[in-house]
């Protein structure tokens, strides 16, 4: 197991990873780049990534198929909170980048299946952290 590291991303060469710090490069990268899914972690900087998220899912200019939150916060209502936003994942940190890899990808491919979208969340990559 290990933390999310941005270089880690270079092991999948058919996925481009643009890192931010915070939600204002997050809405320009997403803007600028058009992507097929957004990870981005639950906190960026010092703030909580929710008004991004509504504004990806509410259909504005920033609309991208998945979302997908990665978080070392597992309590269940932290998750119940995301979902209710509409995310696609919530992914919770430390976890196998193997079974990043793969959701990260079946996403990125259009899969949405509930089944295999949670991640050590107990109950249950733009990315900050």
């Amino acid at each position: 197991r290990v933390g999310l590291r941005v270089d880690a991303f270079r092991l999948l060469p058919s996925l481009e990873l643009i890192p931010v710090r915070n939600e204002r490069e997050a809405h320009d990268a997403i803007a600028m780049h058009r992507p097929a899914v957004v990870l981005v972690d639950a906190w960026l900087g010092d703030r909580s990534t929710d008004g991004l998220v509504l504004e990806i899912l509410a259909g504005s200019q920033l609309e991208v198929p998945a979302v997908a939150i990665l978080s070392a916060d597992a309590n269940a209502s932290t998750v119940a909170r995301f979902r209710r936003l509409g995310v696609t994942s919530y992914l919770s940190k430390p976890m196998e980048l193997g079974h990043l890899f793969a959701v990260v990808d079946a996403l990125a491919r259009g899969d949405e299946r509930e089944e295999g979208n949670e991640s050590n969340a107990r109950t249950t990559a733009p990315c900050g952290n």
